[in-house]
């Protein structure tokens, strides 16, 4: 039988504001478990940290309800540990960290570093949403899904990242700050498998839910129908192709370094145009039923790619059009970019 937690608890310690966006934190023994009491500024996705002993060495609690983690809200919140659930009977006084998820890390690999936005989750409408107009497809079955929070890389994958994991790079618009070019689906998975053992982590491709969602601003989404604007020129390089200029297209027939046209609400660059992007999921038609966190069909004989690139029409560039290549295809105009997945992160 389990016996109860006694503490002889010194509450001396309720005082991390770790981040400018928390304050007045405040801890309370309430019998087994405490009570965790703090105020936000903004709406953003928590953590709690506990140390012992006034070593000012923190480790993670997960033993958590109420206002932590995704359901943290901006003003006063109310959180609860099961202490003794988590760590059993145990007696010392405890200092407690609340802590905002960081919004961005950067990391290196190889002494090449790159960076990894943090997108908190949520619910959204994916697919023929009003602000597409008429340029929907028939693919584009507007459905809701519920994402959990994961961090996306702010840009394409650069060919300088590319060598600096795989020692070569096979671009055909060479250049460190260019993204990387004729790369397969297939040739990616080896790519992130090397880095994840370089790096440590867990990288991935995005799901096709996870890159719309990103494109669209995340919780911070102003409904533009490109990435970061209704003004395609000011986010995009697209719409031309062999000499040929289609909607106003500002390319000249090639990609750009990546993180010249500006960002969407995210700050992530070149989510429509400059080259397509692999998504993990094989293609498929929508479901209507509302998901959580879909990875798309079981099967099939083509991944999605999304986004446009510099030699697509204005359409093809938003955040809602669906496209897909077969896994072994090496193409001049798409390449991709990272996902992370926040319980992978060194916080």
């Amino acid at each position: 039988m389990k016996r109860l937690l006694i503490l002889s608890v010194l509450l001396s310690v309720c005082l991390s504001i770790w981040s400018q966006a928390v304050s007045n934190v405040v801890l309370t023994q309430e019998g087994t478990r405490f009570r965790i009491e703090y105020d936000l500024s903004e709406q953003i996705e928590t953590s709690v940290s506990v140390s012992i002993d006034g070593s000012f060495t923190f480790r993670p609690v997960y033993e958590l309800s109420g206002n932590i983690g995704a359901n943290a809200v901006e003003g006063h919140n109310v959180a609860y540990w099961e202490a003794l659930t988590e760590w059993g009977e145990f007696s010392h006084d405890l200092m407690v960290k609340v802590a905002t998820m960081p919004l961005s890390q950067v990391i290196q690999a190889n002494g090449v570093s790159f960076t990894m936005v943090y997108v908190q989750g949520g619910t959204f409408v994916m697919g023929a949403t009003l602000e597409q107009g008429t340029d929907v497809a028939a693919n584009e079955l507007s459905h809701v899904v519920k994402l959990s929070s994961y961090f996306i890389s702010q840009t394409e994958v650069t060919q300088e990242l590319w060598n600096a994991v795989m020692g070569e790079n096979r671009s055909f618009f060479q250049g460190a700050s260019q993204p990387v070019n004729l790369v397969s689906y297939n040739d990616i998975t080896t790519f992130i498998s090397r880095l994840n053992l370089i790096t440590g982590l867990s990288f991935n491709i995005p799901t096709e839910a996870e890159w719309e969602y990103a494109a669209r601003g995340g919780k911070k989404s102003k409904g533009y129908k490109y990435s970061g604007g209704d003004n395609l020129r000011a986010v995009a390089w697209f719409g031309q192709k062999d000499g040929a200029t289609y909607d106003n297209g500002n390319s000249e027939s090639r990609s750009h370094r990546v993180a010249t046209k500006q960002p969407n609400e995210l700050g992530l660059y070149d989510m429509s145009g400059n080259l397509w992007e692999w998504c993990r999921d094989f293609y498929g038609d929508y479901s209507t039923e509302e998901q959580t966190n879909p990875l798309g069909p079981k099967e099939g004989t083509h991944r999605v790619v999304r986004g446009g690139s510099f030699y697509s029409r204005a359409t093809n560039c938003r955040v809602s059009f669906r496209s897909a290549n077969k896994p072994d295809s090496r193409l001049t105009h798409t390449g991709f970019r990272l996902s992370l997945p926040v319980s992978s992160t060194k916080l």
